[in-house]
């Protein structure tokens, strides 16, 4: 059994080696002009970031050390109380111990998708709510399967899957998505504005 802390050492190494990566060989493909490297940079640094925090601490390969369960109905975990529990002795531990970081992987991951719905038409060229999709579909979305296989499988064990981030990550990128629409609206009004003076 080997037991990988998701922030340190070789897991983290990994996905920085991963990203560095796909962001040289986009660059060195034109795929990504210079000008668009911090952008890419910032979005790569946001998806590790995400990734760690929704796999926890720790992530156990070649054995399982809990037993939990993963409820289907999106935001059952918010709803769980001291009692569903036998491992808490008062609800101060509760809450710091289960509720808060529970609530801060919800809050990570409506965050990220806000992000990703910014970043991701600017970096990838989806002019469309329905090119966004498209692209969600093939790179996220895929890495949100694989996180809450590695909590089916017990290879990630810290905390209790919530299926509400596949609908956090959705409406996190359909806002973030609405919202560079809007400001790519307003910018190109000031610059009619400006053109007509």
């Amino acid at each position: 059994m080997i037991l990988l802390e998701t922030h340190s050492g070789v897991f983290l190494a990994s996905l920085v080696l991963i990203a560095m990566t796909l962001i040289v060989t986009l660059s060195l493909a034109r795929k990504i002009t210079l000008k668009l490297i911090p952008l890419t940079i910032i979005l790569a640094a946001a998806t590790i970031f995400w990734i760690i925090r929704s796999l926890g601490s720790c992530i156990v390969i070649g054995g399982s050390v809990s037993i939990h369960s993963i409820n289907l109905i999106p935001f059952s975990t918010l709803f769980k109380s001291i009692e569903d529990f036998q491992g808490f002795q008062t609800n101060e531990d509760f809450v710091i111990y289960y509720y808060l970081p529970q609530c801060k992987i919800l809050i990570i991951t409506f965050c990220f998708g806000i992000l990703w719905g910014i970043c991701a038409p600017i970096l990838f060229k989806a002019d469309s709510l329905k090119k966004l999709t498209v692209i969600s579909l093939c790179t996220i979305l895929p890495i949100e399967l694989l996180i809450n296989l590695c909590y089916i499988l017990q290879i990630s064990y810290e905390n209790y899957y919530d299926t509400s981030l596949y609908f956090l990550l959705a409406i996190g990128s359909a806002l973030g998505w609405l919202f560079l629409k809007v400001c790519n609206k307003r910018h190109k009004n000031r610059e009619e504005k400006f053109e007509n003076q």
